[in-house]
């Protein structure tokens, strides 16, 4: 019977600085499913080297899920280092990689890489760790790699680009924008990034050079593209493809006639904002609102005009103040909106601030009336605006120990008394999570650290009562609930409980 190999022979030479390092534990771990697990420790001679035996596996028969997790690791000053992580999915010997040894070179003064090698035509093995691996395939790729040319791979996207089929291709976004200027060509191609490279058999994903016949390296490609349109104007984009394929020579050198999978996109998100913005009229943008909210059921439309349960709930003046356009795709273009309307409730009457978003179809911009484009409820979003939260910190500018004291501010919009419950809001200081902190620069939430209390219901005394058109303050030290630890830009966003608010958004700095 056939033995199972949970870890194939390893062989290789540990460096620090180039220099081997002698007398140096290391240690190799495997486990399968917690059923076949272990380890072996061996150390490095005079020169460096070191080996592992072959593993046998204790279990006979194998299962259709094979995973067996892989570690050499080697303790070095105060770090613990990995020469080899690996999973391996199959159980025959040297199949971590497709059939050749594992003979490795570790380097102490290395930060960790990954290495992909190809070990099928559709399977691709994956190393983490500071050690280069000795195997052709890996050999081969960074030959074709150190031919590779941006100036070449340029000129051959800008050629791709500027065939008759990539043209129509390039065409259409725009085209979904009435008056639009029609695009003229390609002008130029910049900061192009030729990364995950590959090699292939032929110039397709599923298609991997696994047995050393390389007809292709193919990779993920990203540059930056210059549109130029009849007007004269420019638009900068951005190219995305998740294969670009190049034919390799027998030397082992790329040319550059490109091929491309056919899912292959170009966006100037910022530019056709721009142009569906320019040709937005928000009167037209307020009737389209105006039609939608009529066309919800009463008991939906009682409820986004801020009177759920009622039906005797009705409005009308509806204007927007201010709108922003999210982004364009696919002739759709989501866009959220602010402004003012008129609630009728009984036999009273309120102005009242309001807000939302909506799904615009592109096209109707050159019609009298424009048209939805969503298919589902969340593509149509409003809310009359009873309250309205202004916050403000103390200062623009803190050190990391400083603390960061908020402003609290509710204002009610409404030329009649109003209720509000002040859960969840520094009136009650923290006991729920009801602030968004983030770091710009990371784009990283920092964690609310502080209470979180459960409660019934609300009664009436736990409203805070406002006359007509008034406001109350409270301020609130974040740092308490929000450790900010670190440098950087940082927002500050309110979390409200109801529908009926709006609040601004906030930013400071900690240096």
């Amino acid at each position: 019977m056939r033995k199972h190999v949970v870890f194939s022979a390893v062989k290789g030479q540990v460096l620090l600085k180039n220099s081997p390092v002698a007398d140096l534990e290391l240690l190799q771990r495997w486990s399968w499913f917690g059923v076949d697990d272990g380890e072996a420790r061996t150390k490095t001679d005079a020169e460096g080297r070191f080996s592992f035996p072959v593993v046998h596996a204790r279990k006979f028969f194998a299962g259709d899920d094979i995973m067996v997790s892989q570690n050499l690791t080697v303790r070095y000053g105060n770090e613990m280092l990995h020469l080899w992580t690996h999973t391996r999915t199959s159980l025959g010997e040297n199949g971590e990689l497709g059939g050749h040894s594992i003979v490795l070179t570790a380097h102490l003064d290395q930060p960790e890489i990954t290495s992909r090698v190809a070990i099928a035509p559709n399977a691709m093995a994956s190393i983490d760790g500071v050690s280069t691996i000795s195997h052709p395939y890996l050999e081969k790729l960074a030959q074709a790699e150190a031919a590779l040319s941006e100036e070449k791979l340029s000129s051959a996207l800008k050629h791709f680009l500027s065939t008759p089929e990539a043209m129509a291709k390039l065409k259409i976004p725009f085209a979904a924008i009435p008056g639009g200027v029609e695009l003229r060509a390609v002008d130029a191609i910049s900061k192009v990034e030729f990364t995950d490279a590959a090699l292939y058999t032929a110039p397709a994903p599923d298609r991997f050079a696994h047995n050393g016949e390389v007809k292709y390296v193919g990779a993920k490609l990203r540059a930056e593209v210059a549109l130029s349109f009849q007007d004269g104007s420019v638009v900068n984009a951005t190219f995305f493809t998740w294969s670009a394929f190049l034919p390799v020579s027998p030397d082992g050198r790329p040319s550059y006639e490109m091929q491309v999978d056919p899912e292959w996109e170009v966006t100037a998100r910022e530019a056709l904002k721009k142009q569906v913005n320019d040709k937005l009229v928000a009167a037209q943008l307020a009737a389209l609102v105006d039609r939608m909210l009529n066309k919800r059921p009463p008991d939906a439309r009682a409820e986004m005009l801020g009177f759920p349960g009622e039906r005797n709930v009705s409005f009308k003046n509806l204007r927007i103040d201010s709108f922003e356009v999210l982004s364009v795709y696919d002739g759709k273009a989501p866009i959220s909106f602010k402004g003012g309307i008129s609630i009728k409730r009984a036999a009273e009457e309120t102005e009242q601030a309001c807000t939302g978003s909506i799904l615009l179809g592109t096209r109707s911009l050159a019609q009298e009336e424009y048209t939805f484009a969503g298919g589902k409820d969340s593509d149509f979003n409003f809310s009359a605006v009873g309250f309205r939260i202004v916050m403000a910190t103390d200062k623009s500018k803190y050190s990391r120990s400083e603390k960061i004291t908020l402003s609290f501010t509710v204002e009610n919009l409404l030329n009649r008394k109003a209720r509000y419950l002040p859960w969840h809001t520094p009136f009650e200081g923290f006991r729920n999570d009801f602030l968004l902190v983030k770091n710009i620069d990371t784009d990283q939430e920092i964690q609310y650290s502080g209470i979180m209390a459960s409660r019934v219901g609300p009664q009436d005394d736990d409203y805070l009562q406002f006359e007509p058109n008034s406001s109350k303050s409270s301020t609130i030290e974040i740092t308490q609930a929000y450790h900010i630890t670190e440098p950087g830009r940082y927002s500050l966003s309110f979390k409200p409980l109801a529908m009926n608010v709006m609040s601004n958004q906030i930013e400071f700095v900690v240096r």
